[in-house]
């Protein structure tokens, strides 16, 4: 699959994933422009769609100002995928967690209840 490809789909990923579930208007009006320059971005638009990737998305300053730094767009745009797909990756993990934990505390919960009620 071709860089920009790649960066594409990394960067629409990550931002379907940060997504709030009760996203005000204005930050959906936000997401799905965000959205939509990435899905419009074309050949000559990749170093642009790298930068806005670097800066948008979270990583340490240091490597963000080394990746800003590059002026070939190869290198550029590889880097910055490396991040987005660290990112989704940490948030695959932390939601897998996330969900781990809430499913315990839904168990114990029950567990709880239905322990209080034999004894009422």
């Amino acid at each position: 699959m071709p860089l920009l490809s790649q960066l594409k789909t990394a960067a629409t990923d990550l931002i379907r994933q940060l997504v709030p579930v009760t996203s005000t208007a204005q930050m959906t009006s936000l997401i799905m422009r965000l959205e939509g320059y990435v899905a419009r971005a074309g050949r000559n638009d990749a170093g642009q769609l790298a930068d806005l990737c670097v800066v948008a998305f979270e990583g340490r300053w240091e490597e963000k100002l080394a990746i800003l730094a590059l002026t070939d767009v190869k290198p550029r745009v590889e880097k910055v995928l490396e991040i987005l797909t660290r990112q989704l990756g940490i948030l695959q993990v932390s939601k897998k967690v996330n969900q781990n934990i809430n499913d315990k505390l839904t168990r114990r919960q029950r567990e709880y209840i239905l322990f209080y009620l034999s004894y009422v």
